[in-house]
């Protein structure tokens, strides 16, 4: 229902916000300019660490800026589509310990 109708609700607000699924029924606004890219961005500057050392994992809309900023942005298997399209790779789901076998290549 909300895919639906989410630029209806979305628009009112997006002077200020944004806003992204990170789930069919969970649509979350957060402050402009905030999210998982921008925090992580934050947090390798303080830890002096380059954006192309970084490995981040996602599978929902509200990743995809944190999978195109990674140096290595990996999608779940059970990931949306559009962040599958934008991944360095795919993994196995969640349910199907994805991140520790994507890590292992890794070591």
């Amino acid at each position: 229902y909300l895919q639906k109708y989410h630029e209806a609700i979305y628009a009112p607000f997006k002077e200020t916000v944004t806003a992204a699924f990170s789930a069919p029924f969970y649509f979350e606004f957060t402050a402009k300019n905030i999210d998982k890219a921008r925090s992580l961005e934050k947090l390798t500057l303080q830890l002096g660490i380059a954006a192309e050392e970084v490995i981040a994992f996602g599978d929902g809309h509200n990743d995809y800026t944190m999978l195109e900023w990674a140096g290595t942005g990996i999608a779940m298997e059970n990931a949306v589509e559009e962040l599958k399209s934008i991944a360095t790779e795919v993994t196995l789901s969640n349910d199907n310990d994805g991140i520790a076998v994507a890590l292992a290549n890794f070591l």
